[in-house]
């Protein structure tokens, strides 16, 4: 099934067993999925079907691809 908001561009996809994330080329993360205690980054601990940007990674600090 489609991640609804996942656009083109996935260069790697991390799996975990209530959650997901998305990295893209242009270096953001992307996560959805249970979010309880705050697994999906976007500064909420709502549980998301969408895609949500992960807060604070812009592709030149936090994450090297």
């Amino acid at each position: 099934m489609p991640v609804t908001g996942l656009s083109s561009g996935v260069v790697a996809i991390a799996a975990a067993e209530l959650h997901n994330c998305a990295v893209t080329s242009a270096g953001a993360a992307w996560c959805w999925g249970y979010n309880a205690d705050g697994e999906l980054g976007d500064g909420t601990t709502s549980a998301s079907a969408t895609v949500e940007e992960v807060l604070g990674v812009d592709g030149t600090g936090l994450l090297q691809l």
